[in-house]
């Protein structure tokens, strides 16, 4: 399964993560996040999910924040 969120950034003890935008059907995302011990960001059975599932990527986080979020501009 391709990566979900493939770049990470660490500033100032929270990581960005960043989503790559793919061909369509894809995504554009970045999440804050801090303390994730367990991330499951790396897999994904959803070509494109929604916040709800990508707050789920980040339920073992101590605390995220979906920073942006879009996905209609990347559909077929």
């Amino acid at each position: 399964m391709p990566e979900v969120f493939d770049l990470n950034l660490l500033l100032n003890g929270q990581s960005l993560y960043i989503h790559s935008i793919n061909n369509a059907p894809s995504f554009d995302a970045m999440v804050w996040a801090k303390a994730c011990p367990h991330l499951d960001h790396k897999k994904s059975s959803i070509d494109v999910p929604g916040k709800m599932q990508i707050r789920a990527m980040f339920s073992t986080c101590s605390s995220h924040q979906i920073a942006y979020c879009e996905t209609q501009d990347f559909v077929r």
